[in-house]
């Protein structure tokens, strides 16, 4: 049995809605012991984990949300359907050439 101030910290953790330093914090406390890192590398290894976490949640919450089937991908998608004129922009948004042309268009404004 762990003792009352772990069971109190995972506790506190959890209500502050931070689900992956509850349940990784003695793990990455005893890897940052060992390696010798200071207070605050730990805290910011347990942090970009939570982030970690919370974008892919995130990026599946949003998935799911679409409702876009989960086959389709630029791979599977079908160029022929497109006129001439709309797959040359297609490419051009797919490869993000037109980047290179806004920056340089705002260089020659500076």
């Amino acid at each position: 049995m762990r003792p009352p101030s772990e069971q109190t910290l995972e506790m506190l953790l959890k209500s502050f809605k931070l689900p992956t330093f509850a349940r990784e914090y003695a793990a990455v406390g005893d890897t940052a012991a060992r390696e010798g890192l200071t207070h605050p590398a730990y805290l910011l290894a347990l942090a970009r984990m939570e982030a970690h976490e919370r974008a892919d949640r995130r990026t599946l919450r949003l998935l799911e949300e679409s409702r876009l089937p989960k086959e389709k991908s630029l791979a599977s998608f079908d160029l022929s359907r497109l006129s001439p004129k709309a797959r040359t922009s297609f490419n051009a948004l797919k490869d993000g050439s037109f980047l290179d042309r806004v920056e340089g268009d705002r260089k020659s404004v500076v």
